[in-house]
């Protein structure tokens, strides 16, 4: 993915700065619902026209940067050269409970509609993360790997929004309960 981002022109790069920057401080002002298109064009300084030139409408915007700041924070736990398993799951495990907490405060500040669409992105985005470290595992891929990594992926998000409801615990404490619970999917 680095090798076409070096690729890009050094001024589309820059104007999606400025819409991703502006999309951002908008979130954490008017939220979503409340945040247009006009809204971030006017803010990035940017034409309606050169926004559309760069996404189609700001649900694109909003699944773009999920999917950038995953790759991103994810990267640090979960790199491409590792096979995931059960340190790995842990991990995840952890990770998400922080990432899903993080989710749920700002969308109680911003907008609850807002939580939904975060959630699918980011479980689509494990999801293709899951299945390529399956496949890789495995050496084979299809069904049975993809079926395998939408479960685990709707197990690990199902379990950190549990710990994000009730925080009994350490991220980390949940995790060594919880990761047992989840290893067998990793046998495909």
């Amino acid at each position: 993915m680095s090798h076409n981002h070096d690729k890009v022109d050094p001024r589309v790069r820059r104007t999606q700065a400025l819409i991703l920057e502006a999309f951002s401080t908008l979130l954490q002002t008017k939220g979503f619902e409340d945040t247009t298109v006009s809204d971030i064009a006017q803010s990035a300084t940017i034409n309606r026209a050169t926004f559309y030139a760069h996404f189609p409408d700001k649900h694109a915007l909003l699944k773009h940067t999920i999917s950038r700041g995953l790759e991103k924070d994810l990267r640090q736990v979960l790199t491409e050269e590792d096979l995931i398993d059960a340190p790995s799951l842990r991990k995840l495990v952890v990770f998400l409970c922080g990432f899903v907490s993080g989710n749920n405060e700002r969308c109680q500040e911003a907008s609850l509609a807002y939580r939904p669409l975060v959630e699918q992105e980011v479980r689509r985005y494990l999801s293709r993360v899951i299945t390529r470290q399956l496949d890789r595992k495995s050496g084979e891929g299809g069904v049975a790997t993809e079926l395998a990594a939408e479960v685990l992926t709707a197990a690990l998000y199902a379990a950190a929004g549990y710990w994000a409801t009730h925080q009994a615990e350490s991220p980390q404490l949940f995790a060594d309960r919880v990761s047992p619970l989840l290893s067998p999917l990793l046998a495909v």
